[in-house]
């Protein structure tokens, strides 16, 4: 969506855009703040380790 927003700025439509920001971003923010939380971040760590 950055994308389109700031190259394609002059073709969106301002409603979707606000739709977007009022219904889709808190809800968003809640399940990343979830994945973060719920990430066992060591574990991740070493997953991406090259051996």
């Amino acid at each position: 969506m950055r994308h389109h927003i700031v190259h394609g700025y002059y073709q969106i439509d301002v409603r979707i855009l606000w739709n977007v920001i009022q219904n889709d971003l808190r809800p968003l923010k809640s399940e990343i703040e979830k994945i973060i939380a719920e990430t066992n971040w060591k574990e991740w760590e070493q997953a991406g380790t090259v051996r």
